[in-house]
């Protein structure tokens, strides 16, 4: 009962800032609580930001789309108008929400969050095109704004920067709908996840990389949101997954050099160490749960309740929260996970149902969304169902980012009845990391 009270407490709703209303400038938020954290120079956010053309790239984790929260009120404190875009819909209304908490009120300038489909109703309200598919909706809208801006100039809204997450995904129409509503010398800020990309045609738009060509670049490696073993884990079973199936033993010997440069560099003070962090405090793994339920039911209670008592192991003078990624709404495990909740009275909000997902969340710990929609989220503890029936299309790159969400403890959680190859090859190769890690002390 404590913990429920506990975790209700946590649903706080984000309400509007009265209009008229005029605060003083936002004080940036250090990027990451750790004391490690590479000194950025100081920001002053008076200061007219200068243009830039800069592309961040790096694995999940890296903090690419908290930079980009980060420069984007940077850039709104100085009287820019700012436009952050990304593809997914979950992950466009987390944005809007941390925006508005950190973000109460802008002097000057502005930031508008939002997923590359809803840019484009915003762009053009009154527009109603009939569409065969995203494709062609895109093609028709895209032609729709050039028409309106040749028409009639400043008519459709443009801003000063452009961020972009997500990139990977966007498609060729997406792009140039973003340079027909940049300013000219609008910044572009662009977060490309090599290996996260979700959706047909699995690459990216051509006019993206070739802007990449041209724009300076930063890689980020260092990682903070997973923990050693979960970090190595999740690259071992990307690298090895260039193959279908996956090839263990390409991955294991990956990641054990891996391992031991990244030991070695530690082990020496190395500078060039940016991987990840082997503190402590960096624990998180990733745990195959299998088990011997006959009902999925059962399943779905055997590891939420272990997920209930890590939180509760988790909370002090902090808020804990978790994630629960199931295939989509037809799971079982989605269903069986509803009631469940339910039945213990824990709050939560279900980014599975399409109508939730352009609603600004609330400060809920526990969200349940699709394998699809997971990407850009994250979370203290995750448990990932329907792993074995990630669609082969796209294997690699789905279970990449489900692997990829925790920052504690990621649970997999399979019945022993269903259990195939693609679980079998994941506990192998996190099984690999934990023996590799453990005789080099760590």
């Amino acid at each position: 009962q404590d913990y429920v009270r506990l975790i209700d407490a946590q649903v706080q709703m984000v309400r509007a800032v009265p209009l008229g209303t005029k605060p003083p400038k936002t004080i940036l938020p250090p990027l990451f609580d750790v004391v490690d954290e590479p000194k950025l120079p100081p920001i002053e956010p008076d200061a007219a930001p200068t243009p830039e053309q800069l592309v961040l790239t790096g694995p999940p984790g890296t903090g690419k789309t908290l930079r980009l929260m980060r420069e984007g009120i940077r850039r709104a404190n100085s009287g820019e108008d700012v436009l952050f875009v990304c593809y997914n819909k979950t992950l466009a209304a987390e944005m809007r929400r941390d925006f508005a908490q950190k973000v109460p009120a802008l002097g000057e300038g502005k930031i508008l969050a939002t997923h590359i489909y809803a840019l484009v109703k915003y762009l053009l309200p009154d527009a109603t095109l009939r569409m065969d598919n995203a494709s062609e909706y895109f093609r028709h809208m895209v032609e729709a704004v050039r028409n309106q801006i040749s028409q009639e100039a400043g008519s459709v809204e443009t801003f000063d920067t452009i961020l972009i997450d997500e990139s990977q995904d966007l498609s060729e129409d997406a792009i140039q709908l973003l340079k027909l509503i940049s300013k000219p010398g609008a910044s572009w800020l662009v977060a490309y996840g090599e290996g996260q990309e979700l959706y047909d045609p699995f690459k990216p738009a051509p006019s993206l990389v070739s802007w990449m060509e041209n724009a300076s670049k930063r890689e980020l490696r260092r990682n903070y949101r997973s923990g050693t073993h979960a970090f190595f884990a999740n690259q071992a079973f990307y690298e090895g997954g260039k193959s279908n199936p996956i090839d263990v033993a390409k991955a294991k010997e990956w990641v054990s050099k891996l391992i031991a440069s990244n030991v070695e560099d530690v082990n020496l003070k190395s500078k060039n160490f940016l991987d990840l962090d082997f503190s402590p405090a960096a624990a998180a793994s990733i745990n195959v749960h299998v088990s011997d339920q006959n009902r999925t039911k059962d399943l779905v209670s055997e590891v939420l309740t272990q997920m209930t008592t890590d939180m509760m192991g988790a909370m002090s003078d902090s808020e804990v929260n978790a994630l629960i990624i199931v295939k989509g709404k037809t799971s079982q495990a989605y269903l069986e996970s509803v009631v469940f909740l339910e039945s213990k009275g824990l709050a939560c909000f279900d980014l599975v149902q399409d109508s939730n997902k352009n609603e600004i969340p609330t400060g809920t710990s526990i969200r349940l969304v699709s394998h699809l929609s997971a990407r850009g989220l994250s979370a203290d503890f995750v448990v990932v169902f329907d792993f074995d029936e990630v669609t082969e299309s796209n294997r690699r790159n789905i279970s990449y980012v489900v692997l990829s969400r925790a920052s504690k403890k990621t649970t997999v959680a399979v019945r022993n009845r269903f259990v195939t190859s693609h679980t079998e090859n994941l506990v192998s190769v996190v099984d690999h990391v934990r023996v590799e890690l453990n005789k080099r002390g760590h």
